[in-house]
């Protein structure tokens, strides 16, 4: 007597058979590791990295940088010249729009007088004006919030401080 098996039986017991199949089928195809050659990018990667050397540089030498700006123009041409010390050609730096007027940031400072001296930790925003010169004023609560290019609407806009001795950015 014949023992005949169901269509999902034969599957069952084809499907691991299969599997064994591929997977030694797989490992003799498999390329040879050279295990030297991946130690040796280890050590280079973990012993002679300059990652950190670079971002040093372009981060913390040159700072914060705008568009166009002396410290854009610093890093980007550290960064060429880096570039074909390690050998590569045809490095340059490419002009790309107009893109209008630069803004460098020298000094700021702010400081509360009375009732008893404290430094304020402040920045200027980007293209702010200049002031030439101390300015006085009252002080006042600023409520400052993020105006993200995407709130920046007829609908919503920063409240007026016209003539209040906040700095125009926040006006």
């Amino acid at each position: 007597m014949q023992h005949k098996h169901t269509p999902s039986q034969a599957l069952t017991l084809a499907l691991p058979v299969l599997l064994a199949v591929t997977i030694l089928a797989a490992l003799q195809a498999a390329e040879p590791v050279d295990l030297a050659v991946i130690h040796r990018i280890k050590a280079e990667a973990f012993d002679n990295s300059k990652v950190m050397d670079h971002m040093f540089y372009l981060t913390d030498v040159n700072g914060p940088r705008l568009t166009n700006s002396t410290a854009f123009h610093k890093a980007a041409d550290w960064t060429v010249d880096r570039l074909k010390s390690f050998g590569l050609s045809k490095v340059s730096k490419e002009k790309w729009g107009p893109f209008g007027k630069t803004w460098n940031y020298t000094r700021f400072s702010a400081h509360l007088l009375k009732p008893t001296y404290s430094p304020l930790i402040g920045f200027p925003m980007a293209w702010t004006p200049g002031t030439n010169g101390p300015v006085k004023g009252e002080p006042m609560l600023a409520v400052i919030f993020a105006w993200t290019m995407s709130s920046r609407s007829k609908h919503r806009r920063p409240p007026d401080r016209t003539g209040s001795g906040v700095p125009a950015a926040f006006r």
